[in-house]
């Protein structure tokens, strides 16, 4: 633009000249607007990079939280089947329920390491329903357990036999 400016200049064609000089102002003033609006646009980028972060380190900390939780949840739950078990009928029920818990207890170790590994959340989804499923069936073998004690209670010993009378003589 400078080297048109200068030929106009030259051939004193001065419209053609006041022309480009308009232009080169209108061009500055639009260099120096986008160059304003530019670092407003760096600022709020900035910002966002900074909140972005912070939001992270946010669900970071979240996370742990959860796997803080579930471990109290897996111990309480270990807790509460213990001491059922230990309020049990039988001993064998009670071993039983023992070792229902051991598998539990490893369950939920195993889920809690894979999800502080960062597993995804279709495979913690399928995890939950899974251990949901596995909670129905420790229930429902409880209450089989329990049934069948109680039957057993219930079950009435064999009659004896009862000497027959001897005919009166």
């Amino acid at each position: 633009m400078r080297a048109q400016l200068d030929l106009a200049v030259d051939r004193d064609d001065d419209p053609a000249a006041l022309a480009l000089i308009a232009r080169r102002e209108a061009i500055g003033t639009d260099v120096e607007r986008l160059g304003g609006e530019l670092g407003e646009l760096t600022a709020e980028a900035d910002a966002a990079k900074r909140n972005l972060v912070t939001f992270q380190d946010e669900i970071v900390r979240l996370r742990e939280e959860r796997i803080r939780m579930l471990a109290r949840l897996a111990n309480a739950k270990a807790r509460l089947k213990l001491h059922e078990t230990l309020s049990g009928l039988s001993p064998e029920a009670d071993i039983q329920a023992l070792e229902t818990v051991r598998e539990h207890v490893n369950r939920l170790v195993a889920e809690v390491a894979l999800v502080r590994d960062g597993a995804d959340p279709e495979l913690e989804r399928r995890l939950g329903s899974i251990r949901d499923a596995e909670a129905a069936a420790a229930a429902r073998a409880q209450l089989e357990e329990l049934k069948r004690t109680r039957r057993a209670a219930l079950v009435p010993l064999a009659p004896t036999e009862v000497p027959a009378l001897a005919p009166a003589r």
